[in-house]
């Protein structure tokens, strides 16, 4: 059983405190390696000016806030694994309760199978009730101890947008390295029949060598 807390304080040069974090944790860890995790917090947040979230605006000012959170972790020595969380507390002016879960889920001794998700519910004075989902996935390959691949994709129904990321990482000699990175993104939900269009797309290649004195 480890306990512990956490205190951050920020301030600008003018004195006006900008936010502060208080929180407490406790955590069980069996033999196994899997545990439990009790958090409560408490937040203040100084916002300058209006900020935009769950379709509203939230007006300039602080706040103050209280959050809860349970996490759950499994034996990461399994093929496959994963952990659970829960949060809730308010938000600003209104209350958000987050879910969390991901698996681990290992093929092989090379493969790497890791499906996320997060889902955000947030509650907002003479507002409709706001969701917003998050699924990705990473999935990791290691062909040898020096070529590694790595595919991760993500869709966000807030933001309507799906995003695919490709990493080639090949160390072709000590100290030396070859990348290749590819993204791409792109805005769903589109009016009409179109479901989809091109937001952006990149190829990235670095390339280090290690001169040996």
């Amino acid at each position: 059983m480890v306990v512990g807390a956490n205190y951050e304080y920020y301030e600008n040069h003018g004195g006006r405190v900008e936010s502060r974090t208080q929180m407490v944790e406790a955590q069980m860890q069996r033999q196994d390696s899997s545990s439990w995790t009790v958090r409560a917090g408490r937040d203040y947040d100084f916002l300058p000016a209006p900020f935009a979230v769950a379709g509203t605006s939230i007006p300039a000012g602080g706040y103050t806030f209280d959050a809860v959170a349970v996490t759950y972790t499994s034996n990461a020595g399994k093929r496959v694994y994963g952990s659970g969380s829960f949060d809730a507390g308010s938000f600003y002016n209104g209350d958000r309760q987050t879910y969390r879960a991901a698996v681990n889920v290992q093929i092989g001794r090379t493969l790497l199978v890791e499906p996320n998700y997060t889902r955000n519910r947030i509650t907002l004075p003479d507002r409709p009730i706001f969701t917003a989902n998050i699924l990705n996935v990473r999935v990791s390959q290691s062909f040898t101890p020096d070529l590694f691949v790595k595919g991760f994709a993500q869709y966000n129904d807030e933001r309507r947008s799906a995003t695919f990321n490709f990493l080639l990482w090949y160390i072709y000699k000590p100290g030396s390295d070859l990348y290749v990175v590819y993204n791409h993104g792109w805005e769903t939900d589109l009016p009409g029949d179109r479901w989809s269009r091109v937001r952006n797309r990149s190829l990235a290649v670095k390339m280090t060598y290690w001169l040996a004195r």
